[in-house]
């Protein structure tokens, strides 16, 4: 299901929940709500399906220059207040494909 007809479908879900165009429980109302939630369901198992692999290749890409990047290693400080206290945290980081380090 595309953008535009997702977008329609939750202005359509958004009036009728807000009970405009609500049919007081009509066959059309259960059954247009029977299939946004079918469609939010499938959505929603796309979504994950797609963070998780983009998760994997992310995973995959950060090892490949681990141990492929020539690191250029910087050290910084990065400044928080905690309570009214300041604290600093020391970070180190490549400038070249910006992983970190511990």
């Amino acid at each position: 299901m595309n953008d535009t007809m997702n977008d329609t479908m939750n202005d359509t879900m958004n009036d009728t929940m807000n009970g405009i165009d609500d049919p007081c429980g009509s066959e059309e109302h259960v059954q247009f709500l029977i299939n946004y939630k079918d469609m939010l369901e499938t959505n929603i198992s796309t979504m994950e399906n797609k963070i998780e692999t983009y998760t994997h290749k992310l995973v995959e890409i950060k090892q490949y220059l681990v141990e492929n990047c020539e690191h250029d290693v910087e050290t910084d400080f990065i400044y928080s207040m905690r309570n009214g206290d300041t604290i600093s945290t020391m970070i180190k980081y490549c400038t070249k494909c910006n992983l970190t380090f511990r």
